[in-house]
């Protein structure tokens, strides 16, 4: 996988100052959740799924997750596994006859509904762990942690040169009842700390967060907005984002694609779009406030500000929008160079651009995670920006 791949060589070099790396299955699980970007869930009882990534549909689908649990009707669940099962299937056949290669496939996890489930189903799509990189668990937990991992355990020591990794999806009470979430948050630090090199990241379930209090997050709001789920993206920060910690957490769900009627004002001003682009960035415009998504971008933009890699997604329209946010531009990238450089002498110096302060000592560890999000990512060239990459996507 290859956060360039997609586009013609001629819009590569129109966009990148920097391309990114190909990341894959054998990649460290932390530099795959890094690379993950936009993750698609997709529920596994469709009949499509090995279909569209061999013919590579969505060109810019880069991860993805392929559920058995909520997407999943209980009475469909055994057809769902025996379908998840056919489009590995699908796949390796389509890799062995050379119609596909490693390097084309996206990063892709399978969404299991509990130990016992993921005990079961651990037989049946082992052999294909070539395909697929590990895991997403679901209500992951104090209680039920300690289970999910002693069976992924089990199966890596039988090859340790291709271990299977997971993502916990924090989305139980637990963690979301303030009384009970930072002793939750130290002792699933201990269960998970022996096995930080098995975790790609951790994953954020705001939807089950708000289902415990009846609340539904409405299209002219971002999860930044509900009081209930602010206060508690701010605590997983606090104790899983800090520099000795090292976690790498995930963005979690917008779960509207199509538009409707909107209340408030758009999100998004006019000249980030007209001055560079013309009538083609007034038409982009448009069309993302008619479909809602200048919300979807807000969102995607304080994700980033306050330290999540990636964000799940349900739409394959939401792609660009996030891998988009994630490309480095060309000035963090100046900086960024520039602060690693002088990490020795420490110090203050003014940017590259002459336009802020570039304090050595505070801004280091900002400099290198932008540096690592360069490598999965890439950087814009100079004067390029994520107006100019939409546009590249949404008009080919």
């Amino acid at each position: 996988m290859n956060h360039a791949s997609g586009f013609t060589q001629e819009d590569i070099e129109k966009i990148y100052h920097k391309k990114p790396t190909t990341i894959n299955r054998f990649n460290s699980a932390e530099e795959i959740g890094h690379a993950l970007g936009g993750t698609l869930y997709m529920p596994a009882i469709r009949e499509d799924i090995g279909a569209l990534i061999v013919s590579r549909k969505f060109p810019h689908l880069k991860s993805m997750v392929i559920c058995l649990e909520d997407s999943v009707a209980d009475d469909m669940l055994h057809l769902a596994e025996d379908k998840l099962v056919a489009h590995f299937e699908y796949i390796d056949s389509a890799i062995k006859n050379s119609e596909l290669s490693e390097d084309d496939l996206p990063l892709i996890f399978i969404r299991i509904r509990t130990p016992a489930h993921l005990e079961a189903m651990m037989p049946r799509v082992a052999q294909y762990k070539k395909l697929f990189v590990g895991f997403a668990f679901p209500k992951f937990g104090v209680e039920n942690g300690k289970k999910y991992i002693q069976i992924i355990e089990a199966e890596n020591n039988k090859s340790l040169d291709l271990p299977i990794y997971f993502m916990p999806i924090l989305e139980t009470t637990e963690f979301i009842h303030s009384e009970k979430r930072r002793q939750a948050f130290a002792a699933l630090d201990s269960i998970l700390k022996p096995y930080r090199h098995w975790i790609v990241n951790l994953r954020v379930g705001t939807t089950d967060f708000c289902s415990q209090y009846g609340i539904r997050k409405g299209r002219d709001v971002t999860n930044y907005d509900i009081l209930i789920i602010r206060d508690c993206l701010c605590d997983i920060i606090n104790y899983f984002g800090r520099s000795e910690s090292g976690y790498i957490i995930s963005g979690s769900v917008w779960e509207y694609f199509n538009h409707s009627d909107r209340l408030l004002k758009p999100l998004l001003r006019e000249t980030p779009f007209y001055e560079n682009q013309g009538d083609l960035g007034n038409d982009l415009r448009r069309r993302i406030v008619k479909g809602n998504l200048d919300g979807f971008i807000k969102e995607i933009i304080l994700d980033k500000e306050n330290g999540f890699i990636g964000k799940t997604i349900i739409h394959p329209s939401h792609m660009p929008y996030v891998n988009g946010q994630y490309i480095v531009s060309y000035e963090e990238y100046q900086d960024s160079c520039q602060i690693v450089q002088d990490s020795a002498r420490g110090g203050v110096l003014s940017s590259v651009y002459a336009n802020k302060m570039n304090e050595i000592k505070p801004h280091l560890l900002w400099a290198k995670k932008t540096l690592k999000r360069a490598e999965s990512y890439g950087v814009y060239k100079e004067n390029v920006d994520f107006v100019s990459y939409l546009i590249t996507i949404l008009n080919n």
